[in-house]
């Protein structure tokens, strides 16, 4: 077809009538899933376009919901593919920006309130949800991975860290090295990582705040030049073990330790967090906190399109207590009670 298909011509080719693509279009009135899969199967088989301007000067429906992201996001690219597909299951075009700076995301905002998407997710680190909120009027908006009032999942950070460390105690290793990225807690609160490090350690008496190092702002691209540089930190402390901020961090601290003759667990453990891919190819394989972002995704898009819905409804917030720990090559037994 060419550019003048008609919202009849999806009609008449889906087998329903004008009102109904209409509806699974815009939202306003439910439409049973079969009906919209059929709707938007006929929009695609005739590259149906419908005019932006003219449905917001309508006041209809997008079917855009945009994502504000910076540069550090937790597991790279995957929150944003994760996105993608979860909202196109449910109709929806997902579309990201990424913004350099907290003004950068507050201007996104605003423009983005004028009618370019039906809602927006904020992963933006240095934008609270409120901030979201106010900045997005009238759209909805949900802040994504942060605990908050009316947050989409209840995140327990403290506890997987605990726990860890606690895997890590049992293995002999008492000289443990922690960094973290500043992005990871909420703005005026202290970061629940160092909160859980401090905790146990101090239980044990061996909390060394020398050992504990709060980073800034780290890209997947720049967290493996870092974990070569914090590396050399820590072991000049007599670290025997390291819990890095992410899994290309703890990576960058393997290779370093590779090319210094430094064994890898016998002399130095090393733990990640995300469990990318790469970390169950490296040499050794990486133990890492596995964050279940699948989960926590589709959680979080299921809160904010229950906003969208005719009569705008809150979801209650899923728990996530336990991140899963996944022990491979990178950790063992401490040099002094390796047997």
């Amino acid at each position: 077809m060419n550019g003048r298909t008609t919202i009849a011509d999806v009609a008449q080719r889906a087998g329903v009538t004008r009102s109904t693509v209409s509806h699974a279009m815009n939202g306003k009135r439910p439409v049973s899933e079969e009906l919209r899969g059929k709707v938007f199967a006929a929009i695609a088989e005739l590259g149906y376009k419908p005019s932006f301007a003219a449905r917001t000067l309508r006041g209809e429906r997008t079917r855009v919901i945009a994502g504000l992201f910076d540069n550090v996001i937790l597991g790279g690219a995957l929150p944003i593919q994760l996105f993608s597909d979860g909202l196109r299951k449910r109709g929806y075009i997902f579309s990201a920006w990424f913004c350099e700076t907290g003004e950068d995301a507050s201007r996104a905002m605003k423009s983005l309130g004028t009618g370019m998407a039906d809602a927006v997710v904020n992963a933006v680190p240095k934008i609270s949800a409120q901030e979201a909120a106010m900045a997005c009027h009238p759209l909805p908006t949900v802040t994504f991975l942060r605990n908050y009032e009316g947050a989409p999942v209840a995140l327990d950070e403290k506890t997987p860290y605990y726990e860890t460390l606690d895997y890590l105690w049992r293995l002999g290793h008492r000289r443990i090295g922690l960094f973290y990225d500043e992005n990871t807690g909420i703005a005026g609160k202290a970061n629940p990582r160092a909160d859980a490090y401090q905790a146990f350690m101090t239980a044990r008496n061996s909390y060394d705040p020398e050992l504990v190092r709060e980073i800034h702002s780290v890209t997947h691209a720049s967290g493996f030049d870092l974990g070569q540089v914090m590396a050399p930190i820590f072991h000049a402390k007599d670290c025997s073990a390291i819990l890095c901020s992410g899994d290309m961090e703890a990576l960058g601290i393997l290779a370093w330790a590779e090319s210094k003759g430094i064994s890898v667990p016998e002399d130095l453990s090393v733990v990640g967090q995300e469990d990318i891919p790469f970390a169950r190819l490296s040499v050794p394989s990486l133990t890492s906190l596995h964050v279940p972002l699948e989960e926590i995704i589709e959680a979080t898009i299921d809160a904010l399109l229950a906003k969208l819905e005719p009569i705008p409804r809150n979801v209650r917030a899923k728990p996530f207590s336990h991140y899963k720990l996944m022990v491979r090559d990178s950790t063992g037994p401490a040099k002094q009670t390796a047997s």
